[in-house]
């Protein structure tokens, strides 16, 4: 008998999620919030991760982080990426580095660049982490690959890392521009570079 109750939940939980959702869009916050709670309530990750960041912002709902944070816990726990971001975000300020870290790799392991973002700010200022240039570079790199204004300037500011731990000076070279450069070596450094004739 309880069998068929599962998808009847999960049905209610989406139509109810449905209809916040109606109400959202219209910016009609008051009205959306009951019904993303009933959803939440149920186990719908978006909804969790909505009324969540409605209770940080104080939107439709009156601010409180507790509130906040437990939506958002609920919603990341079932691996929702937004919320996993936002958590992170909420414990960076919060200063809780060790959950802000766990959150925010979460997240930016499923692509999403706010959270690629916080964490290349976390390598960068060493917060939580060891300060590593290098790991900053890359997720500033993914943020910014995907659009991410904050990351491009953060990672523009910073040298490109070395590759395979040595700076190469001819990566983009062409064949002939590489061979001229070679040809350049003065002939005592040359032994044990094989020149293509």
């Amino acid at each position: 008998m309880l069998a068929w109750v599962s998808p009847l939940l999960a049905v209610e939980a989406e139509e109810a999620f449905a209809q916040a959702k109606v109400y959202y869009d219209k910016k009609d916050f008051t009205q959306a919030a009951p019904w993303l709670e009933k959803a939440a309530v149920q186990g719908h990750a978006d909804a969790q991760s909505l009324l969540g960041s409605m209770y940080l912002i104080g939107r439709g709902v009156s601010r409180d982080t507790a509130q906040a944070i437990h939506w958002l816990k609920k919603a990341a726990d079932q691996g929702h990426a937004e919320a996993q971001s936002l958590l992170g975000a909420i414990y960076l300020v919060e200063k809780d580095f060790a959950q802000a870290y766990h959150w925010l790799q979460k997240s930016a392991e499923q692509g999403l660049a706010d959270a690629q973002y916080l964490l290349g700010a976390m390598y960068y200022e060493g917060k939580g982490v060891a300060q590593n240039t290098a790991r900053a570079y890359h997720f500033f790199s993914l943020a910014g690959a995907q659009g991410h204004k904050a990351a491009i300037a953060a990672r523009d500011k910073l040298s490109p890392p070395p590759l395979d731990g040595k700076y190469r000076l001819t990566v983009n070279a062409k064949p002939v521009k590489s061979r001229i450069r070679i040809m350049n070596i003065k002939p005592k450094y040359r032994p044990g570079i094989a020149l293509k004739r």
